[in-house]
């Protein structure tokens, strides 16, 4: 098998292995997660973590997880097992900084960190 998955052994002994996150992930989970919010942002952002589990989740020990399996996170985690996971997620997307943002009047001379010398 040539994909890659992240092994995650939660405290209970249980094996949670895990899609790689992928940007596609993102817009699927905020896609299914807004469209059963039905315009509550705090209810979203939950909705999307699940979500977004729901698409990386592959298996658990050694069985394989269907998607009606993946559909009841109470069937497959302990409270304390769904909050490991999620946080695994969690640092899977890492601590984001904000970028450095720059009003400019022209992009001739503009050149990016690690271009070459000569601008085009």
């Amino acid at each position: 098998m040539s994909d890659m998955f992240h092994k995650v052994t939660l405290d209970s002994g249980k094996v949670v292995f895990l899609r790689p996150l992928q940007v596609r992930h993102y817009k699927l989970a905020a896609e299914a997660g807004a469209h059963k919010a039905e315009g509550n942002q705090t209810v979203a952002a939950m909705y999307i973590q699940d979500e977004l589990l729901k698409l990386l989740l592959v298996q658990i020990d050694d069985k394989k997880l269907d998607p009606i399996q993946k559909e009841k996170f109470e069937d497959l985690f302990e409270p304390p097992e769904y909050r490991q996971v999620n946080m695994v997620i969690e640092e899977m997307v890492g601590k984001v900084k904000k970028p450095k943002v720059e009003i400019v009047s022209s992009l001739s001379g503009v050149k990016s960190p690690g271009s070459p010398d000569t601008a085009a």
